[in-house]
């Protein structure tokens, strides 16, 4: 599902993310950028900048590492 592409060399450093994903949580995420008219990469960073976070830098909304299932914590 592809969306609205960013305008060519908007990014001052761009760079892959190399994250996996659930195939869910990825189509979710494309539907919301979607949604929004804009590029699911766009959406993550809007999302990241928009995001308030405690003195430690987790979100606000983050509760601990029992939202995750860690492999490695350190």
């Amino acid at each position: 599902m592809a969306g609205p592409r960013r305008a060519r060399a908007s990014l001052r450093n761009p760079i892959l993310a190399g994250y996996t994903i659930e195939q869910d949580n990825k189509d979710a995420f494309a539907r919301m950028a979607a949604a929004a008219g804009i590029s699911a990469s766009a959406m993550l960073d809007a999302m990241i900048e928009h995001t308030e976070t405690k003195p430690s830098g987790e979100p606000i909304w983050w509760t601990g590492p029992e939202e995750a299932t860690l492999i490695n914590p350190d």
